[in-house]
C-alpha cells in the first residue's frame, strides 16, 4: 500500500483561485506561484505534485477534480475509506485514518464529506456518493479481474456494465433526481441500485436488483435477494438486462410471488429461468 506523501497543500479556497486563475488565462498551474506570494512555496509544490498525480487538465471545475481524486484515492490509498452502514437508516457511513488527514481536510473543505462524529463521515450529497461508488467499481474491476479465468471475467464486465446500464436509464428517466448505486459499498444490501416510483417521491425507495441475461432471460439469484424482495414486496424489482446493451431492459415486480408462479428454479444456487409468455409480457409493457 502506498503512504501519503502529501504532508501540506493548500485550502480548498486557496485552490478555487488557482484553479480560477489557471482558467482565465494561459498560465500554466505550476507557473502560478507569482500570483499567490502569500501561499509557502512548500504548500504550492504540493498542491502542483498532486494535481499532476491526480492527471487533471484545463478547465479545472469541482466536480472533475472530486472525480480525480477520489479515483486516486481508491488506486493509491485502498484503506482511506472504512466503509460501514447503519443498520436500520441504511445509510453508507465510513471512517478515516488519521494518517489521512490532509486529503481527508480537503474533502472536509470541498463539503464532499461531512462530519457525523469523531471519526465518523458521510457523503454530503448522494452525487458525490455515486461518484465514489463508480471510481471504487472500477478500480475493484481492475484489480480483481486479472486473477479471474476468462468466463468470469467476462460476466463481472458484462454484469457492471448492465448495472452502468440501468444506471442511466434511471437518470434518463429521472434527470432532476440522484439516483443512488448502493452495491459498490454495500454487497449484502441485497439490490443494486435505488431510485424512485415518480418524480414527486423526494427520498429514494425503489430498490433495483440488476442481472445481465442471454437470450432466455435466465439468471441466479441469492438467498439474501429472495430475503429482501420477500421484506420488501412493493419496492423490491429485478431489472433483467440483455448483454448486448441494445434491449429495453425488462422489470419484474413482486418478485418472489413470480418466480413462484412463473418460472423453473435449478439448484442450490437459484437459477431462475421465466416462461417466455411472462417476458414477453412485461417487454409489451414498455
Amino acid at each position: 500500500m502506498k503512504k501519503e506523501k502529501i504532508e501540506e497543500i493548500v485550502d480548498w479556497a486557496e485552490l478555487e483561485r488557482i484553479f480560477e486563475v489557471c482558467n482565465s488565462t494561459d498560465t500554466e498551474i505550476q507557473h502560478a506561484k507569482n500570483y499567490f506570494l502569500e501561499i509557502s512555496s512548500t504548500k504550492f509544490v504540493q498542491t502542483v505534485h498532486l494535481i499532476h498525480e491526480l492527471g487533471l487538465e484545463k478547465p479545472y471545475t469541482k466536480d472533475a477534480f472530486v472525480k480525480c481524486l477520489l479515483s486516486y484515492i481508491f488506486e493509491n490509498f485502498p484503506d482511506f475509506f472504512v466503509f460501514s452502514v447503519h443498520k436500520t437508516t441504511k445509510k453508507l457511513l465510513f471512517s478515516i485514518p488519521i494518517r489521512y488527514y490532509v486529503l481527508r481536510n480537503l474533502l472536509l473543505q470541498m463539503r464532499v464529506i461531512e462530519k457525523k462524529d469523531l471519526n465518523t463521515f458521510i457523503f454530503s450529497a448522494s452525487k458525490y456518493q455515486n461518484m465514489a461508488a463508480e471510481k471504487k467499481s472500477l478500480i475493484k474491476k481492475k484489480k480483481t479481474l486479472a486473477e479471474l479465468v476468462k468466463d468470469l471475467e467476462n460476466k463481472a464486465q458484462l454484469g457492471e456494465q448492465a448495472e452502468h446500464f440501468v444506471l442511466e436509464y434511471e437518470r434518463n428517466k429521472y434527470p432532476k433526481k440522484e439516483i443512488l448505486y448502493v452495491s459498490p459499498f454495500d454487497v449484502s444490501a441485497g439490490y443494486d441500485i435505488l431510485s424512485f416510483f415518480s418524480d414527486n417521491d423526494f427520498v429514494p425507495n425503489k430498490m433495483i436488483e440488476v442481472k445481465c441475461v442471454g437470450d432466455d432471460y435466465s439468471f441466479y439469484i441469492s438467498k439474501n435477494e429472495l430475503s429482501v424482495a420477500e421484506k420488501n414486496k412493493d419496492k423490491y424489482f429485478l431489472c433483467l438486462v440483455h448483454y448486448s446493451l441494445a434491449k429495453e431492459p425488462v422489470f419484474i415486480e413482486n418478485v418472489c410471488k413470480n418466480i413462484s408462479l412463473y418460472s423453473r428454479v435449478v439448484g442450490e444456487n437459484f437459477k431462475v429461468t421465466f416462461k417466455n409468455h411472462f417476458i414477453g409480457e412485461r417487454k409489451q409493457k414498455k
